[in-house]
């Protein structure tokens, strides 16, 4: 893909790429403030560009003005195009071969017959090896049938077959990306990665075109699409909308800690000197069981084991870690102390989905560990709370009798976090501790958001706060309804 932008006035962009129709921007497009020069930038530095994707720009050398013109009347403009507030304006959207494309921008419309989308994955950076697979050309139609090339960076092609997949599964998908692409959507434009570009055909033959950086997390219209195209055609390894980012599959912490600790009283026969205490623990994460599995080596005889088994949870917190958090460690400097006395080590083993297999170690340390390590294991441990220890040892639970008919709930309310505690009656027990609710506050009984921290049943003798003088909670608040209610305030 590249631009070109008019050397006359600096306000159309001649947009690009080979194999693909043309088209023309201007002032008045979504664009042009990610695309057009900035204010500071010398004007002949952007007379003539090449848009590598992902917001990369190389120079390119001039073409004189009559190419130029001749491309703009080409692409449906004058030869001297009329000016409006010092906009060229289009008089038509490119045709070519009979075909009607609609740039970036354009929301979709119509039913979606097929779609095309290249994932190109070069950018700046290392350059690729010659064998490294840098691009990929995919088509998928309504009928099932499709076709995929991929390229090396410098030896040619690597694969280009075509197959045919469930009509079911591609209407499905068809019928998310018709919507995600139909509604309003942000652009964005990241530096120094890949590009994707797709255009989406439909039953009509009119085309319309997209494109974004290759990268996760690019924003809501393609998110979750990646593994859905990947699903659907039973191919892990398409770079789609994010470049099939290695994910871990399998990860095992191992983490080991010798202790001698010397006795205050030796056996007059003993042969040793200290005790040596082996304490260990090993933490595996598995995508394809959906656990985590927590072992604890005490001793020899004495250990715990938790085990997490959380459908699809798993997979998300995978997901939330890469292979590459772990790369880096400082490393400790050659002065560093060792005790004898305390020796701690680690090992972390990492296998991803595309069979890459790693493995970490050194001396459990902050320096010995990788610089990443704290995020790591907070996102582990933050898991692993959520769950907690259950109910059998929470005294809210066992500690709780049954309400009677004649008893009063009573909820306990914070007005800030940690503040103090005030007693309101609930006028029925569909209250839960968390809630938001709506309250009567201050001698003026002006309305207020709290939040119920407590919930007990108490008789009218054992009421904390005399039942005829009590308030009363209004209502609940619901998450999505609190900024609302905010804004009436």
């Amino acid at each position: 893909m590249y631009y070109q932008y008019d050397s006359q006035y600096k306000n159309v962009i001649i947009r690009t790429a080979q194999g693909r129709f043309p088209e023309i921007l201007h002032k008045g497009d979504k664009q042009w403030s990610i695309l057009a020069p900035k204010p500071n930038d010398p004007d002949d530095m952007y007379t003539r560009a090449i848009y590598l994707g992902g917001g990369c720009w190389e120079r390119l050398d001039d073409i004189d003005e009559d190419m130029a013109e001749n491309i703009l009347k080409e692409w449906g403009y004058d030869a001297n195009p009329p000016e409006a507030d010092g906009v060229l304006i289009p008089e038509k959207n490119a045709n070519i071969d009979g075909v009607d494309r609609f740039p970036e921008g354009y929301l979709f419309k119509g039913k979606l017959k097929k779609i095309r989308i290249d994932s190109n994955c070069i950018c700046y950076g290392p350059c690729p090896m010659p064998e490294d697979e840098t691009e990929q050309h995919l088509t998928i139609t309504l009928e099932g049938g499709v076709w995929l090339t991929r390229l090396s960076f410098a030896n040619g092609q690597i694969e280009k077959t075509n197959f045919k997949i469930d009509v079911g599964v591609v209407n499905n998908l068809f019928d998310v990306i018709e919507n995600r692409f139909s509604q309003e959507h942000e652009l964005y434009c990241v530096t120094d990665v890949g590009s994707w570009e797709m255009i989406l055909t439909d039953e009509e033959g009119k085309e319309f075109q997209y494109n974004g950086p290759l990268i996760e997390n690019a924003g809501d219209r393609v998110e979750g699409l990646s593994d859905m195209v990947r699903e659907a055609t039973g191919r892990d390894d398409l770079f789609v909308f994010d470049g099939c980012p290695e994910k871990i599959d399998y990860l095992k912490l191992e983490y080991n800690r010798e202790t001698k600790i010397k006795p205050k009283h030796l056996p007059e026969d003993a042969e040793y000197e200290f005790v040596t205490w082996n304490y260990a623990e090993v933490l595996t994460i598995d995508r394809a069981t959906e656990t985590l599995t927590n072992h604890i080596q005490f001793a020899e005889q004495c250990s715990v084991t938790n085990t997490y088994h959380v459908e699809e949870g798993i997979s998300s917190l995978l997901d939330e870690l890469w292979p590459e958090m772990f790369d880096d460690v400082t490393g400790n400097p050659p002065d560093a102390i060792d005790d004898p006395m305390n020796q701690c080590n680690y090992r972390i083993t990492i296998r991803t989905q595309h069979g890459t297999e790693k493995t970490i170690e050194g001396s459990f340390d902050k320096l010995g560990l990788p610089d990443e390590y704290p995020e790591f294991i907070e996102k582990i441990y933050d898991f692993m709370a959520f769950y907690g220890i259950g109910e059998l040892f929470n005294e809210a639970s066992y500690g709780k009798a049954k309400r009677t008919s004649s008893d009063y709930i009573f909820c306990d309310v914070e007005f800030e976090p940690g503040g103090k505690t005030y007693c309101y009656l609930a006028d029925d027990d569909s209250y839960e501790v968390g809630d938001t609710v709506l309250v009567p506050a201050g001698h003026d009984n002006h309305e207020a958001l709290v939040r119920i921290v407590d919930k007990n049943y108490y008789s009218s003798e054992e009421a904390p706060f005399p039942v005829e003088k009590a308030k009363h909670i209004i209502k609940r608040i619901d998450e999505d309804e609190i900024e609302d209610y905010l804004d009436l305030k």
